[in-house]
C-alpha cells in the first residue's frame, strides 16, 4: 500500500508539469524492512503548507492518525487533483513510522 501510495503522490502531485520527469521514486531494502524516498517538483509557495501537514501527522500518536484518517473518510471532498488528502496519514498510519522529509529550493 505504502509503494502505491508513493507513486500516486508522485504523479497527481507535481507543481509543474514541464519538470515532472525529475520526478523520483526509490526502493530500498534496510534493516529490519525497506525505505521508501520519493522526490517531486512543487512550487515554493507551496512548500511551507505541505511542512505544516507533514509536522502536524509527524506529531500524532497512532491512535490518532486512526482517529484523523476515520475522520477524514467521513468528512472529505475531492480536492483539484482528484485526491482527499488522505495520502499521507494513510502512509503514516500503515507504516506506524514518522514521515522523514526535506526541501530543497534553489
Amino acid at each position: 500500500m505504502f509503494v502505491l501510495e508513493s507513486l500516486q503522490n508522485v504523479s497527481k502531485h507535481s507543481d509543474k508539469q514541464q519538470l515532472a520527469n525529475m520526478s523520483l521514486v526509490v526502493y530500498s531494502k534496510a534493516e529490519g524492512g525497506y525505505t521508501v524516498t520519493t522526490g517531486n517538483v512543487i512550487s515554493a509557495a507551496n512548500i511551507e503548507d505541505l511542512r505544516k501537514r507533514l509536522d502536524l501527522i509527524n506529531n500524532l500518536e497512532i491512535s490518532e492518525i486512526r482517529a484523523v484518517y476515520r475522520q477524514m473518510l467521513s468528512n472529505t471532498e475531492l480536492s483539484n487533483k482528484g485526491g482527499a488528502g488522505l495520502g499521507l496519514i494513510e502512509m503514516a498510519k500503515t507504516t506506524g513510522n514518522k514521515l522523514d522529509y526535506d526541501f530543497f529550493t534553489d
